[in-house]
């Protein structure tokens, strides 16, 4: 169970994660210090972790898709690894519902989406495919940015 500046200290850096400790520390009427050692455990107990998000589509990368798909059983660890040697995969997930992977792809336009699309297919066994474009990003990376979150 998080104690309620751990709580505090996610919200803070869920909300900005560039916030500084300091501030998050004063706003909630906190030692800077204490605050500063619980991220520094947080951090190390991997509780938290700092990752950097791009903004993909200003870096010349506009088209992102989200791959769906099945492949037969014993062809699985074989797909999962043709995925991770792709420069164009930025997350593989194992899911459940009758497939078996869903696959966040970036690439640089249309033509390239659609050669990885044709190479994925001739190279590997797919059962079934679903393919989606992501048009827009609606409501992003809002979990636990309120205290309603931990109740």
């Amino acid at each position: 169970m998080l104690t309620k500046k751990e709580k505090r200290l996610i919200i803070g850096l869920r909300k900005n994660g560039r916030a500084r400790v300091n501030a998050i520390a004063k706003e909630n009427d906190l030692p800077v210090s204490s605050m500063a050692d619980l991220l520094h455990k947080m951090e190390e107990s991997k509780l938290l972790r700092h990752v950097t998000v791009p903004a993909y589509e200003r870096l010349g990368f506009p088209i992102r898709m989200f791959i769906t798909l099945k492949t037969p059983s014993e062809k699985r660890e074989s797909l999962l690894e043709y995925f991770k040697a792709s420069s164009n995969v930025n997350t593989i997930h194992h899911i459940n519902t009758g497939h078996d992977f869903h696959v966040d792809c970036i690439f640089k336009n249309q033509k390239e989406a659609q050669d990885f699309i044709d190479d994925l297919e001739d190279s590997n066994s797919i059962t079934e495919k679903h393919v989606f474009n992501l048009i827009d990003t609606i409501h992003h990376e809002q979990f636990m940015t309120d205290e309603h979150h931990f109740n």
